[in-house]
């Protein structure tokens, strides 16, 4: 159950969620892991060359080695923009699912996709900026997944093929997979910068329909003005 403290009384937007995924987690959808991956940027690309080194590192200069970026300045500024951009990570993070959805369970055409509904768990994700505030990174939930059942397979696959499959995941910095073991704990993780500016639930997310039991795209609807019941 949901834990009622003063804190989630004065975010409302914080509240539904925790609301929402509890509904979810009521519903059968079990949270098996938590995979967290931050999105390609192109300072992945610089590589720094010492050129004189002093006593500590003082006065010492740097410079760019295989990478003219003079010449794609303009490409970098709009890839940077795009990482501050929460709808263009949605866009990323769709592009992300699809390679799932075809990897895990077989999924050949997406204006299709009641054809699999019966095999399709459901699977969330959040986006957040966290401390440094300088773009988003994600942390996806998955249930089951078919014929995986340990987190050396599950990162493996994350590391080694879906994060190949696309371009917008960074190649450098690991996509880190881990087991869940406490539900509450992990909605309050999943909403910390949930609030009126900010939604970190990610509209591609595939949830648990309430009237039909079915898996769905998130149909997330914030209600502030509903009466708390405590």
């Amino acid at each position: 159950m949901i834990s009622r403290t003063n804190s989630i009384i004065k975010n409302r937007f914080k509240y539904e969620v925790l609301r929402y995924l509890d509904e979810q987690f009521s519903m059968g959808f079990n949270p098996r892991w938590l995979v967290t991956w931050n999105f390609y940027n192109p300072d992945e690309l610089i590589k720094h060359q010492e050129e004189i080194k002093k006593l500590y590192g003082h006065g010492s200069r740097y410079g760019l080695k295989d990478q003219e970026l003079w010449n794609i300045v303009d490409r970098q500024k709009w890839i940077k923009k795009r990482r501050r951009d929460i709808f263009r990570i949605y866009e990323d993070t769709r592009k992300i699912c699809n390679v799932e959805m075809k990897m895990f369970y077989g999924v050949k055409r997406f204006n299709r996709l009641h054809k699999y509904q019966d095999t399709i768990h459901p699977m969330l994700y959040f986006h957040e900026m966290g401390q440094a505030r300088n773009q988003y990174h994600c942390h996806h939930v998955l249930s089951d997944v078919p014929e995986i059942n340990d987190k050396e397979s599950l990162s493996h696959i994350f590391n080694n093929k879906i994060r190949n499959k696309t371009r917008c995941i960074s190649g450098w910095k690991k996509i880190d997979v881990r087991p869940i073991y406490d539900q509450e704990d992990l909605m309050g993780y999943l909403t910390k910068e949930t609030n009126i500016k900010h939604l970190s639930l990610d509209p591609y997310s595939k949830v648990i329909d309430k009237k039909t039991r079915m898996v769905i795209w998130t149909s997330l609807n914030i209600d502030t003005q509903r009466p708390i019941n405590l």
